[in-house]
């Protein structure tokens, strides 16, 4: 197994007053996919902010560039959240041109990985205005867009169809073969969809591998 990515160590993370997480050690490996699962609001989500340095840390220390708006952080890492608090104020076809000009990539190219993923949607219809379905896959567009080296994907399979949800594994499986580490939230079993190597549980306030 090729050498681990450190993100945090010795860290405690929360947000507001509320310490989440204590003592958390968190590291992924190159070419594999770690699952991540707890019950709602252990601080699953909290932890991938923590790790990106999106939110500061407790205590403890990042042990990875958290520099979300450099270019080094913006070309290895991809990241798709859950939601948003508010989708971008732009039609399909704007959202689509985005990241073709963030990623140096033909508009073509990002347009057909958009209808591999079987979106839909109106050029001109505001991205908050698609389904919730079209808007997940919105979201993991700019992921896969490009080779990454970290992939941090949150929920990323909800609400979305199945045809969708066997597209999306195929190219985060691709993504790892070529050597990125994949880090997947969800409550349901993805295994007839992706084969997990490893499986961490948020419980009691503390990370552990899950037996």
């Amino acid at each position: 197994m090729s050498e681990a990515i450190p993100f945090l160590k010795g860290a405690s993370v929360g947000h507001g007053d509320k310490v989440l997480l204590e003592g958390v050690d968190f590291k992924l490996h190159p070419g594999t996919i770690t699952r991540l699962v707890g019950a709602n609001g252990v601080g699953k989500t909290t932890l991938i902010d923590s790790a990106l340095g999106l939110i500061p840390l407790r205590h403890g220390t990042w042990a990875y560039p958290h520099n979300p708006g450099s270019k080094q952080y913006q070309e290895e890492i991809g990241y798709m959240p859950s939601t948003i608090a508010g989708y971008p104020n732009l039609v399909l076809q704007n959202w689509l041109a985005l990241i073709s000009s963030g990623f140096s990539l033909p508009t073509e190219e990002v347009t057909a990985l958009w209808e591999e993923l079987g979106g839909r949607g109106r050029q001109k219809e505001l991205i908050a205005n698609l389904s919730s379905g079209n808007r997940k896959k919105a979201l993991f567009l700019p992921v896969v867009a490009r080779p990454r080296r970290i992939l941090f994907l949150d929920e990323p399979f909800e609400e979305v169809d199945l045809y969708g949800q066997e597209v999306m594994a195929r190219l985060i499986k691709e993504q790892v073969e070529a050597g990125a580490a994949a880090l997947i939230v969800s409550h349901r079993s993805v295994d007839h969809l992706l084969p997990i190597d490893t499986t961490w549980e948020i419980n009691d306030g503390h990370l552990r591998e899950a037996s």
